[in-house]
């Protein structure tokens, strides 16, 4: 199994979720419920017909021994191109996508050939100093360059088509549909498992945009973003960062704050079964902003702890990328199992969420 380290020196690089929280629980079927495309590493494939090119010149010009060195030369650039292209890939991953060495890392990706055309793509998650996996996509050619991902079984499975086109400069656009429709493209730098290298545009499931984002070597650098009925959202934020804002009277404080905030609202508690999410972004500045229900299942309960957040007058000390203040998207999902309020962390395997039912 080959292990690549991205580093400077390494062209080959063609010159990968948030981790809103550290634990993983009851809404982790969300991620059965679409897949999510997250870390991205690296491998070299080619675009080029070169070798191909080189061939039809050679017998252009005539010769037997032309020919004979010509088709010497392309079986060797493919069997470097095999060496550099192997079976089994692992690219460790810190925070915000970057590449990191083993060492450093916090995520890994192994790609594995179990079959012909038949892949495998398998999450890590480094806890308490030792890898725990957390998911693994199914993998196939269905013609072409366009493949087929699978995550999750029975009526919980996502099912996603990616197709690949040529763009050059080392690297590939890439289309991801599910149902037939669009809800990502953009530019990477290999294709499985994906490092993205460019703009990457998301889409919500009635075709408006959801996100448009700037990568380099799989690390973010900014985005523009939208709510699903088209109005503007909060800009440059990011998922994934060296330290998570902190409420300053605590965690602890946010859910009992909330869970009086329900219970003065007048909703009977006993009767509501079922999931949300809030999310919010804490700005650079430590102050709260863009309040909204990702996942809801009652509109009066939205109201209220929508309402109950934007009340908060408690300051948060912002989070840090690179030892600076940046914008990061908080999520809070509350679960009303058993009769009672149940506040919940989110543990999310990358940089991209997509939180819709397709």
């Amino acid at each position: 199994m080959s292990h690549y380290h991205v580093i400077p020196v390494m062209q080959q690089v063609c010159n990968s979720f948030q981790t809103i929280s550290s634990h993983q629980v009851s809404y982790r079927y969300m991620e059965n419920k679409s897949l999510k495309y997250h870390f991205h590493m690296f491998h070299c494939d080619s675009h080029s017909n070169s070798a191909s090119n080189l061939l039809n010149l050679s017998f252009s010009r005539g010769g037997l021994f032309p020919a004979l060195l010509s088709l010497f030369l392309v079986m060797m650039s493919g069997a470097l191109l095999a060496s550099e292209n192997p079976r089994d890939t692992v690219v460790y991953l810190g925070t915000n996508g970057r590449l990191v060495p083993e060492e450093g890392a916090l995520f890994k990706k192994e790609v594995v050939t179990t079959k012909m055309n038949k892949k495998e793509e398998i999450s890590w998650k480094k806890v308490n100093g030792r890898w725990e996996k957390t998911a693994t996509l199914k993998i196939r050619v269905l013609k072409g360059d366009t493949w087929e991902l699978r995550q999750g079984a029975g009526r919980k499975e996502g099912v996603l088509l990616r197709q690949y086109l040529p763009a050059g400069e080392g690297k590939w656009q890439f289309l991801e549909q599910v149902g037939g429709k669009l809800i990502r493209k953009g530019f990477t730098l290999s294709r499985f498992p994906l490092l993205l290298d460019g703009e990457v545009t998301d889409y919500y499931p009635n075709g408006k945009t959801r996100s448009v984002a700037q990568y380099r070597r799989n690390e973010l650098e900014g985005n523009f973003n939208w709510l699903e009925n088209g109005s503007k959202y909060i800009d440059s934020v990011f998922y994934s960062v060296d330290e998570e804002p902190m409420l300053t009277g605590g965690n602890l404080f946010l859910h009992q704050y909330m869970k009086n905030a329900l219970e003065k609202s007048g909703l009977d508690l006993t009767v509501l079964t079922g999931n949300m999410v809030l999310g919010f972004v804490v700005m650079e500045t430590g102050d709260l902003a863009g309040v909204r229900v990702i996942e809801g299942f009652n509109p009066r309960l939205n109201e209220v702890a929508v309402a109950a957040l934007q009340n908060l007058s408690l300051q948060w000390n912002p989070a840090h990328l690179d030892g600076r203040p940046v914008r990061y998207l908080q999520l809070f999902p509350i679960n009303f199992i058993y009769k009672e309020a149940n506040f919940q962390s989110l543990d999310f395997d990358g940089w991209m969420i997509h939180y819709n039912k397709y």
